[in-house]
């Protein structure tokens, strides 16, 4: 693989950038934290949540941000946050598993710009404010142009799972690629391994298999959870990193 001094940086700005991902990574955390608390106190289950454009509307016009909140945004920027952490883990990885951190980071930044590209939060955002003011004959336009992005970005679509997808098979990858060399432990490792592959089988379950829906949360809490504890020591090992 290719070393530091070809590509031109310096053993500082290699610091440094493990410090930037790390520094993400404690965001990303945080952002976690954040979801799981607004999810737990809002009482928010997907049952529950506002099926049709017009009921998103009506979310808007009460609590803004929650109606952000149940159309991914949160999601969104969590997901930018973890840019600079996937270029810092190639970074820590390129000469022990090159060749896998690089296509790990590949597949996360395609499904982060295709989950970007397919959100509907801001678009319904506007559309609300649109709606509000709107005569009937234009609220039923404006609806239309709403479901017509509820499904482009709903959970269980194909265009979801593409995305999601990549993000998930990016974060096996990385983690498979911290079982080479001894920068990050193997607890490290297999807990990546196996949270995303959880969470990936939840994706496909819920994305081809609908009906089973309440049966595919089995694979997400403990996904979640081990995902979670494999950030924490992912980003506490970037804290600790220096290039020798």
């Amino acid at each position: 693989m290719t070393e530091p001094s070809s590509i031109g940086l310096s053993t500082s700005a290699w610091n440094k950038l493990y410090r930037l991902g790390a520094f993400c990574g404690l965001l990303f955390i945080a952002g976690t934290l954040l979801d799981i608390f607004i999810g737990t106190s809002s009482g928010a289950n997907l049952l529950s949540l506002p099926q049709t454009a017009a009921e998103r509307f009506a979310e808007f016009s009460t609590n803004w941000r929650l109606g952000l909140y149940h159309l991914d945004f949160l999601n969104l920027l969590n997901a930018l946050m973890m840019i600079p952490v996937f270029v810092a883990l190639f970074a820590a990885l390129r000469k022990t598993a090159g060749a896998t951190a690089l296509v790990a980071l590949v597949c996360f930044i395609i499904g982060t710009a295709l989950f970007i590209a397919n959100n509907s939060a801001l678009a319904l955002f506007e559309l609300s404010k649109k709606y509000a003011g709107a005569d009937p004959g234009q609220q039923t336009l404006l609806a239309a142009a709403g479901e017509a992005w509820l499904v482009k970005g709903a959970h269980g679509s194909y265009t979801a799972f593409l995305g999601f997808g990549l993000i998930l098979i990016g974060d096996f990858l990385i983690a498979t690629a911290m079982l080479n060399g001894k920068i990050f432990s193997r607890i490290t490792a297999w807990l990546g391994i196996t949270g995303n592959l959880l969470l990936f089988i939840y994706l496909a379950l819920v994305t081809f298999l609908p009906d089973v829906k309440s049966s595919a949360m089995l694979f997400s809490a403990p996904g979640g959870l081990l995902s979670t504890a494999w950030l924490i020591l992912l980003t506490t090992r970037l804290l600790q990193l220096k290039e020798e």
